[in-house]
């Protein structure tokens, strides 16, 4: 049985040994070596782990981008992703749900008469230390810490959704550790670096899984039958758990407005960042990274507005998010059908068709939602003259924009030629049901944004 005292100075001497190594193998041999040793201190509280934590992820990534070219970080993984992974389960799994008050304190230790420092907190503000100890997650190598952390969340949860229906305060206890992760990630989310990252896909779309089941946690979320990711993905990219059928715990009511809105601020500033984000990158893999993160962002809108005509709150605000969303989605629509005429990706016009297809989609909800928001405005202050009249518009020219250039791409591809064709009928009659929508919102509007989209 190996003490604490002893596996921590153990950890201590592999963090400075991988900070100076360059070998694969031996960043494999020690990285198998710190998970162990990780194993045989969860008896310690972990609380008191927490610093020893932060120093062993830090090391750990350092020594993933010092040492390893893209081909070893591709394929000598087992051990490294085992470390990322206890790290992640040690601070998800251990401890009481609530290890105290917030804040940091120093203790002495009586036997050496040394001063240890510990870190007293929920399991999400440990977590949230060990994020900002040394600026983890600026490292090169974050796309596989956010992977490995995402993804564990997400599987962890949904082995515990049946548990946490008898406990409710495990349920809004365990939402703080998710909105830590979503908050410490998104900012890399919405850089170039990860369309450049060689993990992009698979750390992407296990942080869309973890918004995803945190939006519906939070009830900030459309329902199934309105929503575009849910919809317009395949089953095998959805969760287990729904693919189950199995209902989502929602946070307690207490809870869940508070967790709904800072769901809200994050979608918000991710959305808002997105759309200034100029990419470099126009692989095939980047733009379904893409096209899925911002379906996401309009059902995370969408359920907000939802949220707030219930609480009788007013959604005029949502308008000028409307018009982010737009943005993004027609950036979108463009690269795609670009790719279309360079000839990229025929191998697979179905894939390519049904993003455009999923882009199409979120036009049509955000002007449709935009424009109920609109005519309940305009009943609320007699003035007409809204914002969402300018969403309309803008959706309705952005679908003009596809039709055109899907016209006018030449190509000699029989595939090609029949993409761009089935691109611009879809965007033709989005055009035509959002235009018919807005002439008959006076026959179709209802106080509950739910019901007057039923004829849409």
């Amino acid at each position: 049985i190996i003490t604490s005292t002893s596996s921590q100075n153990q950890i201590a001497s592999i963090t400075t040994v991988s900070e100076s190594s360059s070998a694969t193998p031996a960043v494999e041999t020690l990285s198998g070596t710190a998970a162990i040793l990780l194993i045989a201190l969860r008896g310690i509280p972990v609380n008191e782990r927490t610093p020893g934590l932060a120093s062993v992820l830090r090391a750990a990534l350092i020594l993933e981008t010092a040492s390893s070219s893209d081909l070893t970080r591709k394929h000598n993984r087992l051990n490294h992703v085992g470390l990322l992974a206890e790290v992640a389960l040690l601070v998800m799994l251990d401890g009481s749900k609530d290890t105290g008050p917030p804040s940091n304190e120093v203790i002495n230790e009586g036997e050496n008469g040394e001063e240890k420092e510990k870190i007293v907190g929920t399991r999400s503000i440990l977590l949230n230390r060990i994020f900002q100890e040394h600026n983890l997650t600026a490292s090169p190598a974050v796309d596989e810490l956010m992977w490995v952390f995402c993804s564990v969340f997400v599987q962890i949860g949904e082995k515990r959704n049946y548990s946490m229906t008898s406990d409710l305060s495990a349920a809004a206890d365990w939402s703080n550790i998710g909105l830590v992760l979503l908050d410490n990630f998104a900012s890399f989310l919405s850089t170039d670096d990860l369309n450049n990252s060689l993990f992009a896909t698979a750390a992407s779309d296990a942080y869309i899984k973890l918004l995803t089941s945190m939006l519906k946690r939070s009830a900030a979320f459309p329902p199934s039958s309105f929503s575009i990711s849910d919809n317009m993905f395949a089953v095998a990219e959805k969760s287990s758990a729904s693919s189950r059928g199995k209902s989502v715990v929602e946070i307690p009511t207490e809870s869940s407005s508070r967790v709904a809105l800072t769901l809200f601020k994050l979608t918000r500033a991710l959305t808002l960042q997105r759309s200034k984000l100029v990419s470099s990158n126009t692989s095939f893999d980047s733009i379904k990274i893409n096209v899925r993160l911002n379906a996401t962002l309009c059902d995370a809108w969408f359920g907000h507005c939802i949220a707030n005509n219930d609480a009788k709150q007013s959604n005029q605000g949502q308008l000028d998010i409307a018009f982010e969303l737009l943005s993004l989605l027609r950036s979108d629509m463009m690269t795609l059908l670009q790719m279309v005429g360079d000839g990229l990706e025929m191998q697979q016009p179905g894939e390519v068709l049904h993003l455009l297809r999923v882009c199409i989609a979120g036009v049509e909800t955000v002007a449709c939602v935009s424009e109920v928001i609109s005519h309940g405005n305009s009943l609320t202050t007699k003035n007409n003259d809204t914002a969402d009249e300018k969403v309309s518009a803008a959706a309705i020219s952005a679908l003009s924009g596809v039709f055109t250039a899907a016209k006018e791409i030449a190509t000699t591809s029989q595939q090609a030629s029949w993409l761009c064709q089935q691109g611009a009928v879809d965007s033709s009659n989005a055009a035509s049901r959002i235009s018919g929508y807005i002439r008959d919102i006076t026959n179709y509007y209802h106080d509950d944004i739910i019901t007057a989209l039923q004829p849409s």
